[in-house]
């Protein structure tokens, strides 16, 4: 896959959870299942960053409001949103 191609992908997963055509966890999934492929090379160090932050923050979605209890770095519904927002702006 080129560059290209991985970041319209990336960012088609962002665009279809804002517009409320996945879940959260389905997002998750998708980020995850992207970054786990391999990455295509011409990807920027920067960019990397990013989209390697955004995995590390995805992975701290809990859906259920009584599990995000169990630890306080765990997050929701409307922090994802914020998370992905600011992913979108970073991507741009």
């Amino acid at each position: 896959m080129t560059p290209e191609n991985f970041l319209r992908e990336i960012r088609a997963a962002l665009d279809a959870y804002i517009a409320s055509d996945i879940g959260g966890r389905a997002l998750v999934r998708r980020i995850d299942d992207l970054m786990a492929d391999e990455l295509p090379d011409g990807l920027s160090h920067s960019l990397l960053e990013v989209l390697n932050g955004l995995q590390d923050e995805l992975a701290l979605y809990v859906e259920e409001a009584s599990r995000r209890k169990e630890h306080p770095a765990y997050f929701g519904p409307e922090e994802l949103t914020k998370k992905v927002l600011a992913a979108k702006q970073r991507l741009e």
